[in-house]
């Protein structure tokens, strides 16, 4: 939090990123880095380009759909005791480092104007953590699947799974992508695969239900961070689609997670 500045490795190919930097810098909409009471350069001295400025744009459409669509997750709850509300968290991050200096017993509640919701109030035996809620028209409406297609393949992850996938991609930390490739019967997903030699690592999965499609890569750091956030799950499953979708599904106790991740373009 020094500089406000989160770098996540990796996260977009490489191509993509050097062709959003030529397009920033071709922009004729640039314009100074704006703080909370407005240009300071001594608390942000930058540069900055809002992408909805360029929405009319077709590059930047395509990059801003891109990097909205490529994982869209969903959390089902049951035996969950709240009001009906619409509720904007715009910094996720921010609101698990807060609740995650909570004690585990955690009460909840939501504060409200009229109709509209302003905060959450979160207390456990000795402490209580408000959270400012943002107006949900400032959030983007996640894309809808229009299409859920057929998934030929089916892959068990366990605990021994989550754990090897993830120190795998740390060691290979600039791998981009992973890749489940398949004959019908035998079925591997390998981190960093690509026709030529390379640094990969190749995880033994169990296949419920396989096919033979062609195969099939994903964003290995979307991946891991899905992977890593429900890391205490015993048992999920990994679904994927000829089609280049793939779904994941998490069941912990009463709650149920779905995250859907959209392949990348086929690795050489």
């Amino acid at each position: 939090m020094d500089n406000l500045v989160q770098i996540h490795k990796n996260a977009l190919p490489t191509e993509l990123c050097s062709h959003i930097i030529d397009l920033f810098e071709e922009s004729n909409k640039q314009q100074e880095g704006i703080a909370g009471g407005g240009i300071n350069k001594n608390i942000k001295d930058s540069v900055d380009l809002m992408i909805l400025d360029e929405i009319d744009n077709p590059e930047w459409k395509y990059i801003y759909d891109y990097i909205r669509e490529n994982l869209l997750g969903n959390l089902e709850m049951e035996g969950w005791t709240f009001e009906d509300s619409q509720i904007g968290v715009y910094n996720t991050e921010q609101l698990l480092k807060l609740i995650s200096i909570m004690d585990n017993d955690i009460s909840v509640s939501l504060t409200k104007s009229g109709e509209k919701a302003i905060s959450l109030k979160v207390s456990d035996s000795s402490s209580v953590m408000n959270y400012m809620l943002s107006d949900v028209s400032v959030i983007n409406e996640p894309p809808n699947l229009k299409h859920i297609p057929e998934f030929e393949i089916s892959i068990d992850v366990n605990q021994t799974f989550i754990n090897k996938f993830i120190a795998a991609k740390d060691a290979l930390g600039e791998a981009e992508n992973f890749t489940v490739l398949t004959d019908g019967v035998d079925t591997k997903l390998i981190i960093n695969y690509a026709s030529v030699n390379t640094n990969r690592v190749t995880i033994p999965v169990t296949t419920p239900r396989v096919a033979d499609i062609n195969q099939v890569s994903f964003s290995a750091n979307l991946f891991k961070e899905v992977l890593s956030a429900n890391k205490e799950c015993e048992s999920a499953t990994l679904e994927v689609s000829s089609e280049g979708l793939s779904r994941i599904t998490f069941k912990i106790d009463d709650y149920t997670s779905t995250y859907h991740l959209v392949a990348v373009q086929d690795v050489d």
